[in-house]
């Protein structure tokens, strides 16, 4: 369905008029031409239009893919559903897609993804990765100007490949940037999902001190009262950090009350993998 087919539907749908809907934007009868496919709008022009509709870019988005997610989104999910349960046979899968996508084209995002399935796999093999076929994410990251939602979940997702100091370095980078769109809900919970995962490198490089300071930096941050999986596991992670700092009983209290609210919300995978690491403390 063409963007103008979308504007008509939604229009028509929401019980707006031409004029409203064309107001301070177009005249009445080029907004039906855009409507019928007859001509072409200005960026400027459609995000005004939107603004007149009340409908965010998003929601067009989503019509304009079937009513499903982008198919860049929809594999992203998919390699986190994948990693997240430990199936390896279908980041084999997804690794198999993405060399035969950059067969076919130079898009850097499959190049991304490709190397991050790669890390992914080796982690669930406990295998060495090869340094050198990762520098080109590192490159990125290092260069990139704009942390938006892509760098945010690449850089979350890989960081278990840097060195304490060079992730340092990155995730101040990181919080400059993305801090200004924190009330974006998709960039606000990623920020979370980063800092968690920059709390578990700093207890498994067994540096308390810095796992303290970012843990401090989630609690001024703040995280969404709907966030549950980042709150039940900032939770668990300060359970973690009174056991390593001597508060034994009461931090296993808070990990275990932690583990029983991850299986009530029926996230059974999370439930079982911090069991694992808690057992391993």
């Amino acid at each position: 369905m063409s963007y103008g087919k979308i504007v008509s539907k939604l229009r028509k749908n929401k019980n707006y008029s031409l004029e409203n809907a064309c107001r301070n934007t177009m005249t009445k009868s080029f907004l039906s031409k855009y409507e019928r496919e007859k001509v072409n709008i200005s960026v400027t022009k459609f995000f005004k239009l939107l603004d007149n509709l009340n409908v965010e870019y998003d929601e067009i988005d989503y019509i304009k893919n079937g009513y499903r997610l982008s198919s860049k989104r929809r594999l992203e999910e998919r390699i986190i559903a994948a990693f997240q349960q430990i199936d390896l046979v279908e980041l084999e899968k997804l690794n198999d897609e993405l060399v035969t996508a950059l067969e076919t084209t130079e898009d850097v995002f499959f190049l991304h993804n490709h190397l991050l399935v790669y890390s992914l796999i080796c982690r669930v093999k406990n295998e060495k990765i090869n340094e050198e076929k990762v520098l080109p994410i590192k490159y990125y990251l290092f260069n990139t100007q704009y942390w938006g939602y892509y760098e945010l979940r690449l850089f979350t997702n890989m960081m278990f490949i840097y060195d304490l100091e060079t992730l340092e370095f990155l995730i101040e980078k990181a919080l400059k940037e993305v801090y200004l769109y924190r009330d974006l809900n998709a960039n606000q919970d990623d920020l979370a999902r980063m800092l968690i995962n920059m709390v578990l490198c700093c207890f498994n490089h067994n540096n308390i001190r810095k796992a303290q300071k970012y843990l401090k930096t989630i609690e001024s941050i703040g995280v969404k009262e709907t966030a549950f999986f980042e709150k039940v596991t900032i939770e668990f992670l300060n359970g973690i950090f009174l056991i390593k700092t001597g508060h034994k009983i009461a931090g296993e209290e808070m990990c275990i009350f932690s583990l029983e609210v991850f299986k009530r919300l029926g996230m059974k995978e999370y439930a079982s993998y911090y069991k694992n690491y808690l057992e391993k403390i």
